[in-house]
This record gives C-alpha cells, structure tokens and sequence, in this order.
C-alpha cells in the first residue's frame, strides 16, 4: 500500500461540474473486483489505481464516505482511517489526476499496535513519547537498530549547536569539494566542485532531501570527532560515500577486517578509502547487507531525545514525513532507509494541547528486505494515541 501517491494524467483542473460527487461517491463505494473504468480519463490510469484502492480495503476497512471539502479536496472515511486526497477531474467529470495523503487513523489500541509491530520479522522499536519523557506507547526502546539517514540529525544538532555559541552562522558558506561529492540520494553531487553554498542550504537539503553529498560537507566541516561527542556507539561516524564504499567497493574478506578492527584501525581504512573512486562502488543487490555491523545506529529513545534538543527548527519542518501538517501545530521529520532498514521520526506539536511529542519508529531484518509501506502504516497508526 502507498501511503503517498501521485498519480496525474493532467495538471489541467476544470471546474467542478454535477459529475464530481457522484464520481467520488462511487471511488468510495469500490469494492475489490468493480470495474472503475467509467470513473477514469484513461484505462491504464485506472490499473495503477486499482492495487493502492483495494490496499486501502484491506488496511483501512469499508469506506462509510467521502467529504468534498472544497475545490479539488476530499476526505475519504474509511472505517479505521480518513484519506485526505485532491481529485482532479476533465471536463466530462472523469478523474485524470489523483492524489493520496497519509492516513489520519481513528483511536487504535495499544495492544493491537503492539501485535501489529510483534508480527514483523527482525527486530522493530517504536516510542510515542512527549518532551518530559511521559510515554505513550514503547516497545524496544531501549534496542539500537540501524537509522538509514536519520543519523543526519547528529551532523544537524552539532551545527545548531555551534550556531547557537556564535561560533557559526546560517549564511556563513562552504565551497564544494571533488572528494565530497557522494552518491544520490540528492541533488549537490551534481553540483559544480568550488560552487559556493551556504550552511543553511546544506543543512536544508541534508534534512528535507537526504542529501547525501551536503550530508558529508557537513560532516567533514564540522569534524567527525565532533559530532562522534554526541553518539558514542557512533565512533567512527561514518560518512555516507564511506558508507558506499565499506559496503560496494571492498572485497568481503576487506570487510570483514574493517568489522573486526579496533577504533584507530577502522579509522586508517576510512582514510585509505579516499583512494578508491566511488565510480567503483557496486549497489546494484536490493539486499540487505551488514545492517547490523555497517551502519548509524541508535535507541528511538536516544533519537527522540536528540529531535526534541532541535524544537521549532525550521529546517525540520520542510518535509512532513507520514504526518499531515494541518493536523499539528508543527510537523519535524527525518527518515532513512536501506534495504533491510527502514526508520522515521517525527516531532509534533499538538493542536489539541499544545504539548510536544516524538513518534520514533525502527525496523531491522538483516535477512530480508523490508516492508516500507506495511511499517508507515503501523507508525502512522501510533499518531492516534496522540491526537
């Protein structure tokens, strides 16, 4: 199931015609097997919608209504969650364009939130927990598992802080580097070498794209050691084309004596790996590899604590996540991935009391690859304890 699908034919919206709620009327009232091709502008739309709407049968229950909210806004009501979606529709009424937000689910239980995270294979953690450490909802808090990019936020926290003492500002700016220039995710690997770029620009797409190239700018500028402060279980804090490298460039009997290695070891290899160009890193497995050795790891715990040191920064709140940001105050975000890891923190504010809240969740299974869209939902069901 997606949680966030965009799917349009036409950029074009026409004006609302008597066709429309009828039209929506009928989307919700699908069952598996109907045939949609009447609602749709084109058949082969209508066969990449069918999957994620019949997932939505099957994850969300029956749907009781849809509620035009205005221009091309609905609200689908579903029996455990409501869709917020924008329909776009031709001239005849037909749907040419659809798009699906992230579920605001009704009230679930703790116990069937914990039984769905049990059903999973590897190992998960998820924490709802608000900023004087009262929990809501906590199972394996206390386990490090592997973060994909969320350890971005350490590179972030040490920036903040140096900004904070005025030893750096937003606008002070870095020229990038050859030996910087990492692999996508991102945009700045593409970037001319010596182009000027501002520390608020890097910080902004390290966060709200994963950008891994402004990533290790960052890294490298503000020190490893640094930043190394922070997480202690972190040491060497790798940077992302290390990474890469330590995992697609290297024999496995290299590997392996990296794993193996003491701390000033590791660290002469992550300094011989400069040598090797990173046009040498092989990631074509969609396999999980050495998640529990090679990797950022940490507790939720120590990730909720370390986003709520970073309350109200605007860099946080560009990228929404799983959540929807007209239902909180504030929405903060940093996820990652890999295959076999799959991680998102949130930071809230509450509309309904103003408190702030972090809904940290992590899966790990080093023996197969995740299910990205299945665990989404199950962090997304957690925001109903909340609200």
């Amino acid at each position: 199931m997606n949680i966030f699908l965009l799917l349009i034919l036409s950029f074009v919206a026409f004006g609302l015609n008597a066709k429309v709620p009828d039209t929506a009327e009928k989307l919700c009232k699908f069952k598996k097997g109907d045939g949609l091709n009447n609602l749709f502008a084109d058949s082969g739309f209508t066969e990449k919608v069918r999957p994620v709407v019949e997932s939505f049968l099957q994850d969300y229950g029956k749907c009781l209504s849809v509620h035009h909210v205005e221009k091309e806004n609905f609200e689908f009501k579903y029996e455990k969650a409501t869709l917020p979606s924008r329909i776009y529709f031709d001239e005849r009424g037909k749907i040419s364009g659809i798009w699906y937000g992230a579920p605001l689910f009704s009230k679930v239980s703790k116990k069937d939130l914990e039984a769905n995270l049990k059903s999973l294979s590897g190992q998960a953690s998820l924490l709802i927990i608000d900023e004087k450490e009262q929990e809501l909802f906590s199972m394996n808090a206390d386990v490090p598992l592997a973060l994909g990019s969320t350890f971005k936020l350490y590179i972030l926290k040490e920036l903040m802080n140096r900004i904070d003492r005025g030893e750096l500002e937003w606008s002070d700016t870095l020229k990038l580097q050859e030996k910087y220039l990492s692999l996508p995710s991102g945009i700045t690997q593409d970037w001319p070498v010596d182009a000027p770029v501002t520390l608020h620009t890097l910080a902004t797409l390290m966060i709200s794209k994963s950008d891994n190239t402004a990533t290790d700018h960052l890294l490298f500028f503000l020190g490893r050691e640094k930043i190394e402060k922070l997480t202690a279980r972190n040491v060497p804090f790798i940077s992302t084309l290390e990474m890469f490298k330590l995992k697609g460039a290297l024999s496995e009997q290299q590997t392996s004596e990296y794993i193996k290695a003491t701390i000033s070891e590791k660290k002469k290899i992550l300094s011989d790996l400069e040598k090797i160009p990173k046009e040498k890193v092989d990631f074509s497995s969609i396999k999980p590899k050495l998640i529990d050795q090679i990797e950022w790891f940490a507790t939720t715990k120590e990730i909720c604590s370390l986003i709520f040191s970073m309350k109200g920064l605007n860099i946080l709140s560009i990228n929404p996540g799983l959540a929807t940001k007209e239902n909180w105050n504030y929405v903060g975000y940093k996820g990652g991935s890999e295959p076999g890891v799959i991680q998102f923190t949130h930071l809230l504010q509450s509309k309904n009391d103003q408190k702030w809240y972090c809904v940290s969740g992590s899966w790990n299974d080093p023996a197969k690859n995740v299910d990205d869209d299945k665990f989404s939902t199950f962090v997304s069901m957690g925001f109903s304890l909340i609200q």
